[in-house]
């Protein structure tokens, strides 16, 4: 009984060791925000675009419009869902000459403030950080 009990108390106290002596930390995150730039990308012979909108400071229910090219453009529409997480909703809208709306692709993410984050909206991809500014 006695050996049992000494063994059990050396199981214990090495189970409490291991998951202390085995950790990683990820390195932190360049802090110098990337300059706006466009990558054409093929995925199975399908062309996307990959938009990099660095840190692209949004107002609360607000919409931010995006240029991407002649006749397209990308509506960013952030809402605070509590203090730190973010629904963002995207629309990229493709227009005629004429100024009539030939295309309409709509992606919605929740994220948090300040984080990285990559999204698709029918053929581009964004990448941003989004920073909520205060109404």
């Amino acid at each position: 009984m006695g050996i049992t009990k000494l063994m059990l108390s050396a199981a214990i106290s090495l189970s409490g060791i291991l998951p202390a002596s085995c950790h990683k930390t990820a390195p932190e995150a360049a802090k110098t925000p990337v300059a706006p730039s466009s990558i054409n990308l093929a995925t199975n012979n399908v062309l996307s675009v990959m938009h990099v909108l660095g840190n692209l400071t949004l107002t609360n229910h607000c919409e931010t419009r995006v240029h991407l090219s002649e006749g397209k453009d990308c509506f960013v529409t952030p809402k605070l869902l509590d203090k730190r997480n973010v629904q963002i909703t995207f629309a990229v809208q493709t227009r005629t000459k004429t100024g009539q709306i030939h295309d309409l692709a709509v992606a919605q993410v929740v994220t948090m403030d300040g984080q990285p984050l990559e999204v698709a909206v029918g053929s581009y991809n964004f990448t941003m950080t989004p920073q909520i500014a205060p109404e």
